[in-house]
This record gives C-alpha cells, sequence and structure tokens, in this order.
C-alpha cells in the first residue's frame, strides 16, 4: 500500500501485484479451500487479546487470496483492462492492510499497557474489523459474480458470505462495541484512545 489517495492505490495495487505474482499459478480451487481452512467457525476468543480479530484477518486475507486467483485465472494478464475487478481487488488490499494494522496495534497496546488501559483501542479494532468484513463481502461478491460462473459462483459466494458473516455474530453484534467507543468519545469530549 503506498501513501496517497485510495484512487492512486486502486490504480498501483492490482498492477505491482499481479507483476509479482505473474510466475506463480492462479487456483482459485485451491484459494478456496485455503479460505475453508482459515475460517473453521466460530471466532476464536481463547489464544489471546483479539483472537478474533485476528481470525477476521485471515479471513480476510484468503478472501483476498480467493479473488485474486480467480481473477488471475479468468483474465490473465487482461486484468489490467479490467478496472471494475482491479477495484475491487485493490479495495480489499487496502481493507486488509488497514485491518491488521489496527488489530497488530491493539494487540501491541494490550501487551503494553494492559487489558483495561488499552480497552477501547480494542473496541475500535472489533469495530474496524466488523466494517471490513461487509465491505469486504460486497467487493469479492462483486468480483466473484463477474469472474466465475455456474455451480462454481455459488459456491464461491456462499462460502464468501459465511466467512465474512459469522464474525460479527460471534462478536455478538457491533451494537454494543461501537456504543462503548460512543461513550468514552462523549465523555472526554474529543477524540480518545484510552
Amino acid at each position: 500500500i503506498f501513501e496517497g489517495t485510495n484512487e492512486i492505490n486502486r490504480l498501483l495495487i492490482p498492477n505491482r501485484y499481479y507483476r509479482l505474482t505473474a510466475k506463480e499459478e492462479a487456483d482459485p480451487g485451491r484459494a478456496l479451500a485455503a479460505l475453508r481452512e482459515c475460517f473453521r467457525g466460530p471466532f476464536s476468543s481463547a489464544g489471546g487479546p483479539l483472537a478474533g480479530e485476528r481470525e477476521a484477518v485471515a479471513t480476510l486475507r484468503g478472501v483476498f487470496a480467493l479473488c485474486w486467483s480467480l481473477a488471475v485465472k479468468t483474465y490473465g494478464h487482461g486484468l489490467v483492462e479490467e478496472q471494475e475487478i482491479a477495484l475491487r481487488l485493490a479495495d480489499l488490499a487496502i481493507l486488509l492492510y488497514a485491518a491488521e494494522s489496527a488489530v497488530l496495534r491493539a494487540v501491541k497496546a494490550a501487551g503494553r499497557e494492559g487489558p483495561e488501559r488499552s480497552e477501547l483501542k480494542r473496541a475500535l479494532a472489533a469495530s474496524y474489523v466488523a466494517d471490513a468484513l461487509v465491505k469486504a463481502e460486497a467487493a469479492a461478491r462483486g468480483i466473484v459474480s463477474a469472474a466465475a460462473c455456474g455451480a462454481k459462483r455459488a459456491e464461491m459466494i456462499r462460502e464468501i458470505q459465511r466467512a465474512c458473516g459469522d464474525y460479527e455474530l460471534q462478536a455478538g453484534g457491533m451494537i454494543r462495541t461501537n456504543r462503548f467507543i460512543a461513550e468514552r468519545l462523549y465523555e472526554a469530549e474529543k477524540y480518545v484512545t484510552r
């Protein structure tokens, strides 16, 4: 991800990633199996701070890998001409990068500051991850709808919806988390991260 606007990133990311992975063989079936593997169902609350969010980031990575391999397999080098697909792939990459950064920063804060002092950071990361999964699901459905057909398309969309949709359900919905964030901001009467 480059510094700059999302529009610039949307132009650069697919082209650069294509050049980096051009020698690899795209295998959407293997990527779909990997997505199923990273989502073994329910998101974990055990395994350290933000374990569920870290698993959600792995799901985002799996969704991106599935969509990327499908797009490369379908369009090959012509992918650079498929602007709608390239835009959605770049959006997935940006969502993945931002979600992973938020979670890693919150995990680092939890280790440095302790669970109580980092509670707001954990809530902000969880809220962002939930939002990123919703956006990623929509982008991925668009890519799969354009690049696949028939039963394979239906199977991929079903797996993407299952993988992305279960995080918020497992997290108990984001309404309470977002209200907690809003209350902390309202009490401080400014933007806070503690």
